[in-house]
């Protein structure tokens, strides 16, 4: 009996260890290009405000600096830190959109679902969106 409990231990032990390991792991989350982020692409502005960062055109007139009306909200993939999408969303600024690229608690989108429903009415200017994403799977 003595045995078989000792054997047990190590068999607990090491499952307990790898899944440290994996927990470990997973919690490392991707991390931006700061160089982009502090120098953005010409005509475009890049601001962090509360629960997301925004890219937009620059003023092009009075107003908000949206002048085309359409707005892109991105909600990040699981464990990637949401300035990592500045780049790609900067290629759909340089479109015309604002782009929203939506903060998430612990970076994990599944905590905070209906986050977009908080950015929409605070940019009344904005009369077309797309809302999308990237998955945590493959």
């Amino acid at each position: 009996m003595y045995i078989f409990i000792v054997k047990n231990r190590k068999i607990t032990l090491t499952i307990i260890s790898l899944l440290l390991t994996i927990l470990l792991y997973s919690c490392a989350s991707y991390t931006p290009e700061q160089d982009f982020i502090s120098a953005p692409p010409f005509g475009l502005r890049i601001q962090e405000q509360g629960n997301f960062y925004l890219i937009s055109p620059e003023i092009k007139s009075s107003g908000s600096g949206n002048t085309d009306g359409r707005g892109v909200i991105f909600y990040p993939g699981g464990l990637v830190k949401p300035a990592s999408y500045i780049p790609f969303g900067s290629l759909l600024a340089l479109e015309g959109a604002s782009v929203y690229i939506v903060k998430m608690p612990f970076d994990l989108a599944v905590l905070a679902p209906s986050r977009a429903d908080k950015i929409r009415p605070a940019f009344p200017e904005v009369t077309e969106w797309i809302i999308g994403g990237h998955s945590l799977g493959e």
